[in-house]
């Protein structure tokens, strides 16, 4: 186990516990999925409530891309070991041909969740994976535990697709990295301007 994977573990569990602890005492802990910067982006453009812990949350993924997928995100760690799985037993981990050219839509979901807040229409909220991911603790009456279980089979069918693609989690995460991404893309061809130049 390396050391990215023992991180993302000990976050897992550390957030199952509070999601368990949060059901049995509901006054006492706070519910996960309020950690989420998609949510709490839509928390602060509907109720003017700012997250100070998804706050915290968002800044690494500036520096780093798809920061939270790569250690913190909960569902992300499910499916992860749903295509572990598929890997361990068909040897493949590659997407079947059909769902190769699935577009990324993920970043224009949380766009139109976030334009849709404004107006009190809560759109692909309930698609953030924190708040899939938290429905386990709510019951199997959630609405969104079938959901849950479309994503864990749609991961062993076709891995990455969900997190990859369609996440508007993930979809924010490459809205915030991006303006860095590109600053350092127009960095390099500054820089490989500048050395054609001299050399001429």
């Amino acid at each position: 186990m390396n050391r990215r994977t023992r991180i993302r573990t000990i976050i897992f569990f550390v957030l199952v516990a509070v999601a368990i602890f949060g059901r049995i005492f509901p006054e006492a802990a706070p519910y996960p999925a309020a950690a989420s910067p998609f949510v709490a982006a839509a928390s602060l453009i509907g109720t003017g409530h700012l997250n100070l812990i998804a706050l915290l949350l968002a800044v690494p993924t500036l520096l780093r891309r798809r920061w939270l997928c790569r250690y913190v995100c909960p569902l992300g760690f499910c499916l992860g070991k749903v295509g572990w799985i598929r890997r361990v037993t068909t040897g493949s981990h590659r997407r079947p041909a059909p769902f190769k050219f699935v577009p990324k839509i993920g970043a224009a979901l949380a766009l139109f969740t976030l334009i849709g807040v404004g107006f009190h229409v809560p759109g692909f909220l309930g698609l953030d994976p924190w708040v899939i991911f938290g429905s386990i603790f709510q019951g199997l009456t959630s609405f969104l535990v079938p959901v849950l279980a479309f994503l864990l089979l749609l991961e062993a069918i076709t891995p990455g697709l969900w997190c990859g693609n369609l996440c508007p989690l993930g979809g924010v995460q490459d809205m915030l990295y991006t303006p860095k991404h590109l600053y350092g893309s127009l960095s390099e061809m500054r820089r490989d301007t500048d050395e054609t130049d001299s050399a001429t």
